[in-house]
């Protein structure tokens, strides 16, 4: 794990604010390959990286979602946690396509590409549209294999 640049993390913060509308101003962190982690708090760049040099830490902050060339797959936590304050690329579903989802089927919806925040009443996920397809993320330790609603 490692803190990323300010270059690097002005970077992810345009593309937060492009694609999601959502403006973040703490430090971000890289973890595993293309996986971005968010922290928040008292604690400063210099501090954290001390501890980061000096002490087996494991994990920092929110799972806050996945690099994929100049977009980000916004995490499962990442999406609720912030969803008050995502503005942008959100694509409402229906009770039918609800239970679909859950079930780990894809979805069609006539929209432009990209990355989209899911929501049914609230937040269920997030998602990448390609060719009107919404294609299904959600892990099979979520699913449910009977109706849900």
């Amino acid at each position: 794990m490692e803190i990323l640049k300010p270059k690097k993390s002005e970077e992810i913060r345009k593309i937060l604010k492009d694609i999601y509308g959502l403006e973040l101003d703490g430090i971000f962190l890289l973890s595993g390959e293309n996986k971005i982690r968010y922290f928040e708090g008292s604690i400063d760049i210099k501090t954290l990286s001390y501890l980061m040099k000096n002490f087996s830490i494991e994990t920092i902050g929110i799972y806050l979602g996945k690099i994929f060339n100049d977009e980000i797959r916004l995490s499962f936590d990442a999406a609720s946690l912030f969803k008050d304050q995502i503005t942008k690329n959100i694509i409402e579903i229906s009770k039918e396509e609800v239970e679909q989802w859950f079930k780990g089927f894809n979805l069609q919806k006539d929209a432009r590409n990209g990355f989209y925040v899911i929501k049914y009443k609230d937040v269920i996920g997030c998602a990448k549209l390609s060719n009107k397809t919404i294609y299904n993320y959600v892990p099979k330790e979520k699913r449910f294999r009977k109706g849900i609603l």
